[in-house]
Parts: C-alpha cells; structure tokens; sequence
C-alpha cells in the first residue's frame, strides 16, 4: 500500500490497452503541454505512459465494425420524398469502420479535432455511447442527405408496390433491385462526402442495409381502401362467374328432367330428409309425396 501511494504521488503512469480498441495518450504533467505522448495498441500490455500523464483516450479498432441506425425512432421516422412527390418512411443500418490503427496519423488528427468536442455531453473516446454520439451528430447527416438524394431520383413504386395503386407511373422496377441499388450507391458515395466534410477519411467500409421502406399512415390507409375496393370488386366478379354457372347448370338439370320424369322422381327421393316417408303415386304420371315422420 505503501509503494502504491509513492506511485501514485509520485505520477508514475502505465496503462494496458483492451482488445477492440486503441488508446491516444496525451502529456498530463503540471510542466507539459497536452500534445500527443504516444499511442497504445489494442489488446498491448502493460506499457510506461509517462510522469501524470492523462489515461489513454481510447477509440475502436479498425477491425471493429460499428452500426449506426437510421430512422429508427418510431416518433420520428425518417420520411424523405420520391422522385413523384410521395414521402416514404425508412429504416436501415450503415455499418462502417473508424481508422483506429490502420492509419496513427489521422487517428492522432481525429483525437486533436473532433476528439476535443463533446456530443451530448461527451466526448468522443468516452466509452461507446460516446462514439455513438458523435456518430450520431456527424456521420448520419451525411448519410441521411445521401439517401435523400437517391430515394429523391426514383418513383414511389419502385420502392414500394403498392404506391402503383395511387399513383400512376410509365415503369417501375422491382423494389428488391432499387433497394439494393441505393444501397450500392451510397456505400460508393457516402464514404467520400464524409471525409470531404470532416477533412479526412477517418471513417471507412460502408455497407447501408435498408431495413424497411414503408408509406405514411394517410397515404398507406389511401392504399388499403384502394386495395379493399379492389378485393370488392373482385369478389363481385366471382359471385357474378358462380350465378352465371349456377344458371347453366339448373337449365341443363330442368332440361334433363323434362326429357325424363323418372330421373326427375329419383333426385327428389334422394332429396328427401333422412328419416322422412316417400309416398310414390300410381298412373302415368305418378305423384311424389314426402311427409315427416
């Protein structure tokens, strides 16, 4: 306990780096300046960091796939406009990588801008709510305004086919291909409109997966009564096909019996209720008689 305390007192500093993330070090003595001291491996053991210097600022590995959601508050969907004028409601996922690693000078560059803000009250290597405030606050303005503009460039029923019921539309692809169109183009794009924003590629490997395109809640209850209306009208067709066979088929069934009385007799014998007394008349044009019991 003793050699601790001197330790301590004394501002002697070590540090080891958990798997999954890399740490910035930062100079921390009452005599330094807060420059860059040195930068910590993910997964590095025990290492010197230095007399008061500051705990290591630690931020995701390049090998760390991060999520980042999109429209997914129910409250607040994000609603973007198609090329004719109908707002559709989206969900997706955009995974990507931060630098880490891979590139020790733009993850020190990252650490002196962006890592000196804090998002929502926290800075950016404060833990993993704070990585994914600050995602929230600059990645997904990018990627939201990307989306924007390549759900804006295609028609409402590409995207969802039921859009085709209130709005006419020459051709509309198939929603599985636009969908994954979109998703092509803003994994090619959304990467560099964010370094050019941020100025420099701190974030990479971006794959958008669009979850669920759906209508509004007034345009989606045009649909189902559009749609109700249709399963209506259908249905009358099907009564009207059934009467139209029912009539063929008691004109074919009276013609049958006037050809012959007899088979007229057996059906209505076999017609009669179970149990009940069948009286058969006598002449040349016998009566059929059925009682109770």
């Amino acid at each position: 306990m003793g050699l601790a305390a001197i330790v301590a007192i004394s501002g002697v500093r070590v540090a080891r780096q958990p798997p999954g993330y890399v740490g910035v070090v930062r100079n921390g003595g009452p005599f330094d300046d807060r420059a860059i001291r040195q930068v910590l491996m993910p997964g590095q053991r025990i290492t010197w960091i230095g007399l008061f210097s500051q705990a290591p600022h630690e931020y995701p590995s390049v090998r760390a796939l991060r999520s980042l959601p999109v429209g997914d508050d129910a409250r607040s969907p994000l609603s973007l406009p198609t090329r004719d004028g109908v707002q559709v409601a989206l969900q997706a996922t955009a995974f990507f990588r931060f630098v880490g690693e891979a590139d020790v000078e733009l993850l020190q560059r990252f650490d002196l801008t962006v890592g000196t803000r804090q998002f929502s009250g926290r800075y950016a290597w404060d833990g993993d709510e704070g990585f994914t405030n600050m995602a929230l606050a600059l990645i997904r303005p990018v990627l939201e305004n990307n989306l924007r503009r390549e759900v804006g460039a295609v028609p409402c029923a590409s995207l969802v086919a039921s859009c085709s019921l209130i709005r006419r539309t020459r051709y509309a692809a198939n929603p599985n291909a636009t969908i994954a169109m979109i998703q092509r183009r803003i994994n090619g794009s959304v990467e560099e409109d964010l370094a050019e924003t941020l100025g420099a590629p701190f974030f990479r490997g971006f794959r958008l997966r669009i979850v669920r395109v759906s209508l509004p809640g007034a345009v989606q209850s045009a649909v189902d009564q559009t749609q109700a209306k249709y399963a209506a009208v259908n249905g009358a067709r099907a009564e009207l096909r059934s009467a139209r066979y029912q009539a063929k088929r008691n004109n074919l069934l009276g013609d049958s019996y006037n050809r012959s009385p007899s088979l007229a007799r057996i059906d209505a014998i076999k017609a009669a209720p179970k149990g009940a007394t069948v009286v058969v008349g006598s002449g040349a044009d016998p009566q059929l008689l059925v009682g109770g019991k």
